[in-house]
């Protein structure tokens, strides 16, 4: 059996590939086969995410709680796994630090970060996406999020009442 492969298409996500068979043996060849109409469809890398990771309420003063959106663009695949990046965005020099997926599931949509957070920091996050295919080419754009802060001691009402008479 001889394999005779296509010269290269620039396929697009979700193009049909419509396929028609010959064979061939020492006599010649056979009569094509029906064109198959319902072929496979290309599938590629996944495109860029377009949404930026968000704050989750659950997000404390030492754990970061971020929410990743659903993606829909694939590349035509399943989703394998996502990839959250976070770096302090006071500290321009410092790199990402990355959260790969979960060996239990892959596709957490919600991912707490518990290792290095400092109540009140802002921190720049951003993730990529991966198919059986490969990794998105770039990110999604980046989202500051902040740790939460533990609160201050709250003013007594006599202090309240001593500023504003004052500052009449």
């Amino acid at each position: 059996m001889t394999l005779l492969m296509a010269s290269p298409f620039l396929l697009q996500e979700d193009d049909l590939v419509v396929v028609v068979v010959e064979s061939m043996n020492a006599i010649g060849y056979s009569d094509p086969s029906t064109e198959n109409t319902t072929g496979a469809k290309a599938q590629v890398v996944p495109h860029n995410p377009t949404l930026a990771p968000a704050r989750n309420s659950l997000t404390t003063e030492t754990k970061l709680v971020v929410n990743l959106p659903i993606i829909t663009a694939t590349g035509g695949a399943a989703l394998l796994t996502y990839a959250l990046e976070i770096k302090d965005a006071s500290n321009s020099s410092a790199s990402f630090a990355a959260k790969v997926g979960d060996p239990t599931n892959q596709l957490l949509t919600t991912v707490e970060i518990t290792s290095g957070i400092i109540s009140g920091t802002i921190y720049k996050c951003r993730y990529h996406i991966k198919n059986i295919h490969g990794w998105s080419v770039g990110y999604s754009p980046e989202s500051s999020i902040q740790a939460a802060i533990v609160p201050s001691v709250p003013l007594t009402i006599k202090t309240v009442a001593t500023a504003l008479q004052s500052a009449i």
